[in-house]
């Protein structure tokens, strides 16, 4: 099959219909496209220990638990209030982050999900820590993406004629759909997922949601700039598979079997590729636009990549139990609470109220703005302009999300006017670029106000009753979450992990909330002591680093976790494989370490493909 994988133009050959290619594969129920689970499932812990009396948001004790539980959730609910009415920084007068793109808001939201898939835990649950299952077992393999593989979940993959009789066809590329034509753009692109229609395994019963998208992770529908950043991810894979293929590795196979095990191997070799290159990207591009540099530098790392990793993190502090007998050592990296219940959910706070996804939808439409965050949080859904199967008109332009920046030196004695007309100069002039937020205690309006986050859909009897109107979005999830687990105040945390001396002074904290008469002077006392540790998170990054990188606090339990995460699920690049890489990184300047590079390489093996 060729002119069918992968990149950023349009694809010249059309098959099979969509539903006729996955029914080919499925059975005919829905619950056969959902991912299979992990059998060696393990739960969370606490990394650096789990917070002792004192430690950990207790809030204001009532006469009873229940009516505890509701001061406090009355209490973040405030908070979250204060949080969405935020809109203007007081001094700079501007939101947007000048040195985080747009997209890395969401390739942070696909990181997220490759690193946890964790079971269901209600906020006010007495579920432990530990008994809280993360169904990712080899994290940072893109298992988001991959699934289990072409074998084990084939509709993910495109099926292709077999070159040897009773031989199953061989499954190279992702499948990637056709887009709907539009009237403002009628071509038709390779640049949506896979989708089954329920209709007609519901017998006619469609509602809103009618499209069952064909993906390992579900969770990768959850908007559709994270469904963009999704594919183009398979349309990296896919220009990968190309290039090899172009470089002759199957050269010689010949029409017999030993073609299959070819096959086989040749994705095997693709996969890492595209693995190394991701794991390259999240160290070299992503955590080095999010972390604070004192850290970054600290952390770097190359410095422990081929070293002791036991002794670094005894160095550092972070907890690993050893176990084992006979010289045998068992790390335990099983993922830390503090990083999945908290601070990593700072990537909330860098989503913008309105998005240009491309030049199609610039400006106001009948009234209706075309860039509101509701279009992409619920598209598909009633009340979006943006339908399913995804029309070309909505299809993300990629260099509007992910593109070149100043970085401080440059930026420098310059006004967010002058930084913007510079940032366009170095982008090829290309209009309405979409910078990321600020992280800092502020949200989106959407982020608040959707329904799709009221806490109300997740919390069950006793307080259901109480929190039925209780707004707050996604962060009031986070706080009642983190504060039901008895999670880490800020402060005490920092001292754990030997940052007493970058603590948030109390006077800085009270400022944060100075300007919200809803929040009580002995609530701010308390907040400024005692700070829960995902609103610290935010309130260190704008007090530290003025809402452009995360604080020392949160900079080190990333680090640290993913330090964990590259050494316990390492991938093997084996000489064969490192030739075949040397050749793919021989397509752009250096390596493929940053999205904009993989974005260049997949347009240079799209064409004929």
């Amino acid at each position: 099959m060729t002119g069918t994988h992968g990149g950023y133009s349009e694809i010249d050959l059309e098959d099979k219909s969509i539903e006729e290619k996955v029914r080919a594969d499925l059975d005919p129920t829905i619950a056969s496209i959902r991912p299979p689970s992990v059998a060696n499932e393990v739960g969370l812990k606490w990394s650096y220990g789990e917070p002792k009396d004192g430690e950990f948001f207790t809030g204001f004790p009532c006469g009873n638990q229940l009516e505890t539980y509701k001061r406090n959730i009355d209490l973040f609910s405030r908070i979250c209030r204060r949080m969405e009415r935020v809109s203007i920084d007081k001094e700079e007068g501007y939101l947007e982050n000048i040195y985080i793109p747009a997209g890395y808001t969401y390739f942070g939201q696909l990181i997220a999900h490759d690193i946890a898939h964790t079971a269901s835990s209600r906020p006010l649950s007495s579920v432990s820590i530990d008994e809280i299952k993360n169904f990712r077992e080899f994290p940072l393999q893109l298992n988001t993406i991959y699934g289990s593989g072409p074998e084990a979940m084939p509709w993910l993959y495109e099926p292709e004629p077999s070159v040897i009789a009773d031989v199953p066809r061989r499954r190279l590329w992702f499948r990637i759909a056709h887009t709907v034509a539009s009237v403002e753009d009628p071509r038709r692109t390779r640049n949506d997922l896979l989708r089954i229609d329920k209709c007609p395994l519901t017998l006619g019963a469609c509602g809103p949601e009618r499209f069952e998208p064909v993906v390992a992770d579900a969770r990768n529908e959850d908007n559709l700039i994270l469904s963009q950043v999704t594919i183009m991810w398979k349309k990296f894979h896919n220009a990968v598979m190309k290039a090899l293929i172009e470089d002759g590795f199957l050269v010689g196979a010949g029409d017999s079997l030993n073609r299959r095990e070819k096959e086989k191997e040749l994705f095997e070799i693709c996969k890492k590729i595209v693995v190394y290159c991701y794991r390259n990207i999240i160290f070299k591009d992503y955590l080095r636009r999010i972390i604070c540099e004192k850290m970054y530098e600290e952390l770097s790392p190359s410095r422990i990549r081929d070293g002791d990793i036991l002794s670094y993190f005894q160095e550092k502090g972070a907890q690993l139990e050893v176990s084992g007998t006979g010289g045998t050592k068992k790390y335990d990296f099983r993922l830390g609470a503090e990083f999945a219940m908290a601070v990593f959910r700072f990537g909330h706070a860098m989503v913008q109220d309105t998005y240009t996804i491309n030049e199609h939808h610039t400006t106001r439409n009948g009234g209706t703005t075309a860039r509101d965050l509701n279009n992409f949080l619920e598209f598909g859904r009633e009340g979006s302009l943006v339908k399913i199967p995804l029309h070309q008109d909505w299809v993300m332009d990629p260099r509007k999300f992910f593109f070149r920046v100043l970085d401080k030196s440059e930026a420098a004695g310059k006004n967010f006017p002058e930084i913007q007309k510079e940032i366009f100069k170095r982008n090829e002039g290309i209009k309405h670029l979409n910078f990321s937020r600020r992280i800092r205690p502020s949200i989106a309006r959407e982020m608040f106000a959707s329904s799709k986050f009221a806490l109300s859909k997740v919390v069950r009897d006793p307080l259901s009753s109480h929190i039925k109107g209780i707004e707050g979005g996604i962060p009031l999830r986070t706080l009642t979450r983190t504060y039901g687990k008895h999670m880490w105040t800020g402060q005490s945390l920092a001292r754990k992990i030997g940052l007493a001396e970058d603590i948030v002074p109390k006077e800085s904290i009270k400022e944060i909330f100075s300007d919200s008469e809803e929040i009580s002077c002995e609530e701010k006392e308390l907040l400024s002591e005692s700070t829960p540790l995902f609103l610290y998170v935010l309130i260190e990054a704008e007090l530290q680093e003025g809402g452009y990188k995360l604080g020392s606090v949160a900079s080190r339990v990333i680090m640290d976790t993913f330090k964990r995460l590259d050494a316990m699920s390492p991938i093997n690049i084996d000489g064969e494989t490192r030739k075949k890489l040397d050749y793919v990184n021989k397509f752009v300047e250096g390596e493929i370490d940053s999205i904009e590079k993989m974005i260049e390489f997949t347009s240079k093996h799209t064409k004929g493909g």
